[in-house]
């Protein structure tokens, strides 16, 4: 199994956190990138061009959240997530 399928499947298994729907547009960065690591899962090729951003919004919230020193279940649950997401992402745009 390739590091992109582990990675992705990491993803697949996490519970969708409920917080992510508050976080600019996070929601349609996550699907996006979820679109593109699905792809490339089924063998195509995919190039870096194609890998979503995440919007200016979504960096500052989340950076709110990684600067708090109480964090809440809820967006602890989101911060795992959204690493899960980054990780995908790297390894996709690593790839050649």
């Amino acid at each position: 199994m390739s590091r992109v399928n582990q990675l992705y499947e990491h993803l697949r298994a996490l519970q969708w956190p409920k917080l992510a729907r508050g976080i600019g547009d996070f929601a349609l960065y996550e699907s996006l990138l979820a679109g593109v690591a699905s792809r490339a899962v089924n063998g195509e090729t995919v190039d870096v061009s194609e890998l979503p951003e995440l919007d200016a919004t979504s960096r500052e919230q989340i950076e709110q959240i990684l600067q708090k020193g109480m964090r809440s279940p809820e967006e602890e649950q989101f911060l795992e997530y959204f690493k899960a997401t980054e990780n995908l992402r790297q390894e996709l745009a690593c790839r050649k």
